[in-house]
Order: C-alpha cells, then structure tokens, then sequence
C-alpha cells in the first residue's frame, strides 16, 4: 500500500528547508564577517577563536577578541585579542611576551618584514577612547 504524499506537504516540507537555508546563509555572513567579538558571542568566540588566544592570560577586565581571513589579500589568517584600560602596561607587555615564548611561538612588535614564519605573535599598542590598548595577534600561514 502506497503513502500519498499531498501537494501541500511537499510545498511546506520545501518551504521550511528554503527557511533553515536563508537562515543558515545569515548566521554565516553575521560570524565570519564581524571581525571583533566578545567573549559572550559564543558562535564567533567559538569558531574563530584559536586556542593560542583562547588560552592568553587575562591582563584586563576589558578585552575583544578579532579575527580575519581576507582569502584573497593577506598571507596570514588573523587570530587576535585586544586588551584596554590596562593598569600595569609593562607587566602586562611582558606577559605576553612570557607566554608567547612559552608556546615556543616567536613573538614581535614589528611585523616581520623579511623572514616571515609560518606562525607568530604580533604585540601591538594603540590607544581607543584615551585609553592604552596591548594586542596579542596571532598570525598563521595560509
């Protein structure tokens, strides 16, 4: 005995795969098109954190996390955390320094102009808002 199967259940069956698709396709351009995230934006901490920066030390209530992966422009994928309204910035430079060398990953205050390893760590300072900023950026070979 054969199951009919109406043209309505095939329309609204289609109807709510087309929906998960457009909605899929919105969760994918909102996470990988963002670029800086919180800790608290779990899909984005999640999938583009890696563990190098996941696992940084804490040097500052106030810190972001970024990420980029410009396919084709840069040689590097882009793994990052910024941290401001440090209150020790030195301490905290050489924290990050000590942990990046802890990984046994070369880490820089310049970006390597000549020798450019597979993987490195890039400290930098900036200031938002009037506020000293320290970033730790991890950058990958592609």
């Amino acid at each position: 005995m054969k199951k009919k199967i109406s043209r309505w259940n095939v329309i609204l069956k289609l109807s709510f795969l087309l929906v998960l698709l457009y909605l899929s396709c919105l969760t994918y351009v909102e996470v990988f098109t963002k670029g800086v995230y919180r800790r608290t934006d779990t899909l984005e901490y999640f999938f583009l954190t890696r563990p190098e920066i996941k696992n940084a030390p804490i040097i500052s209530e106030d810190y972001s996390y970024s990420y980029n992966d410009v396919l084709d422009k840069d040689e590097y994928i882009e793994s990052g955390i910024t941290y401001c309204k440090i209150s020790q910035f030195t301490e905290a430079y050489l924290t990050l320094v000590k942990y990046a060398d802890d990984l046994g990953i070369p880490s820089t205050y310049f970006y390597p102009e000549e020798t450019q390893p597979e993987k490195f760590f890039l400290t930098t300072e900036s200031r938002v808002s009037g506020d000293i900023c320290l970033s730790l950026t991890l950058y990958i070979r592609k």
